[in-house]
């Protein structure tokens, strides 16, 4: 973990950084990333990609996710006055020192600067393992913000070293993610029972309906990382939107599941063995 500004700095603009900040200071840290990658000799073109791509934050509690341009927000209000405005949300919890969700009683952040290059790698992998056999839905909504927040979301519950199942959501425009990160197992047939006693498939469900899937035109999708340094592992579930919406329209999209999480009665009712 990198802690303080000018160890954090040292780091920003070529590789992974993080360092644990108040969130007051946020204003801080944003203007003096942009003066360094400035020093760099960055055009504002350049700038403004390489902000937008690399930087973002994450509580270290609950694991709400703040893009870019949310943590530039503070920075715009110290300049211009937050009287100008007005506040509200999330939002105006991060002004006040808060985390954006009004559950949390954290007052901290986890700022990262690109990803953690083994979760990526890994989750890079998965990918690429039955990439050609995904559906078309499911390759337009790994964008790099969705792929961003899995991989902060599996660092920062990473750090928490909870020997327990951890998971959070966030919900984009079109797709709900969910990461589970889960401590690490020597087979996979106890990762089925110890953390999906009733079965994957019903965990999964579950997810869909904190989701609220049948209600609206969303996909879910959901991670399950098994953290083990090089020997970690991941695996991805994901249903696309319904076609359609309302009573008439019933029909539920596309569905890709992990078949090592699934148990063998679960085969057995999916057609699968």
């Amino acid at each position: 973990m990198v802690s303080g500004l000018s160890d954090f700095l040292d780091r920003v603009g070529a590789e992974h950084a993080s360092t644990r900040i108040p969130i007051m200071a946020i204003p801080d840290y944003y203007t003096a990333i942009v003066q360094h990658l400035r020093g760099q000799g960055l055009s504002a073109q350049e700038l403004d990609k390489e902000i937008k791509t690399s930087l973002r934050g994450i509580c270290p509690n609950c694991i709400s996710w703040a893009h870019s341009g949310l943590l530039f927000m503070p920075s715009l209000v110290r300049q211009i006055g937050r009287e100008k405005g007005s506040m509200y949300g999330g939002f105006s919890r991060l002004l006040d020192g808060r985390c954006q969700r009004l559950n949390c009683s954290s007052v901290e952040m986890l700022l990262i600067w690109k990803s953690e290059p083994e979760i990526e790698r890994q989750i890079s992998s998965y990918l690429g393992s039955f990439e050609a056999d995904t559906d078309q839905r499911l390759q337009e909504l790994l964008r790099p913000d969705v792929l961003a927040y899995t991989i902060d979301a599996i660092f920062a519950q990473q750090l928490k070293s909870a020997r327990a199942h951890l998971y959070s959501g966030r919900e984009f425009a079109d797709v709900f993610v969910w990461v589970s990160v889960v401590p690490p197992v020597w087979r996979v047939e106890t990762l089925r029972k110890w953390m999906f006693p009733e079965g994957y498939a019903k965990f999964f469900d579950d997810l869909l309906v904190e989701s609220r899937y049948d209600d609206r035109n969303i996909a879910v999708m959901h991670w399950t990382y098994v953290s083990h340094g090089e020997h970690s592992r991941a695996y991805l579930s994901f249903l696309a939107a319904r076609e359609g919406t309302g009573a008439t329209s019933p029909k539920r999209g596309n569905l890709v599941l992990p078949l090592d999480l699934l148990n063998d009665e679960e085969r057995r009712q999916l057609h699968l063995s």
